[in-house]
């Protein structure tokens, strides 16, 4: 099992967000501070704080997942807050695997989050829901969020 980071990315469940420019750069710096907490070596200002806190060694960390259940914001912004985040973090991190919550166009996700709140009968139905998808585009992380959290990979 491989820990995956969540990181705010400008939009919250009652419908406000925060838009892409300016405004979010506060938000994509607590992120790289995040994942420098993390990972960084004890050379690191936030590395060196994590020593601070108890854990001397770097936790690994492989995927960051940008935003959640960003298919809900109606202001269209996640595509521009998402290329903003993948644009400072790629450059600080570029081994990480980034991860949309929904499609964007700007960038290309190495991960793309899809959010199911469906009964089992409507996974049936939707049994060709692949079938289209490119083989060698983002993979996909599932999640049927009416059961238990089932994650898998689409390879």
């Amino acid at each position: 099992m491989q820990p995956l980071l969540a990181v705010y990315a400008g939009y919250s469940l009652n419908g406000t967000h925060v838009n892409p420019g300016a405004d979010l750069q506060p938000y994509v710096q607590d992120a790289l501070d995040e994942i420098q907490y993390i990972t960084g070596s004890t050379s690191t200002p936030w590395g060196a704080q994590r020593a601070a806190d108890g854990h001397i060694a770097p936790f690994p960390l492989v995927y960051l997942e940008i935003g959640n259940e960003d298919f809900f914001d109606a202001s269209g912004s996640y595509d521009a807050r998402f290329a903003q985040f993948y644009d400072a973090i790629k450059a600080a991190y570029p081994d990480l695997k980034l991860i949309a919550t929904t499609s964007v166009t700007s960038r290309t996700p190495d991960i793309l989050d899809e959010h199911f709140y469906e009964t089992p009968r409507s996974f049936e139905e939707d049994v060709h829901h692949y079938d289209n998808y490119s083989r060698t585009g983002p993979k996909s992380l599932l999640a049927n969020m009416r059961r238990r959290r089932v994650v898998r990979f689409r390879t």
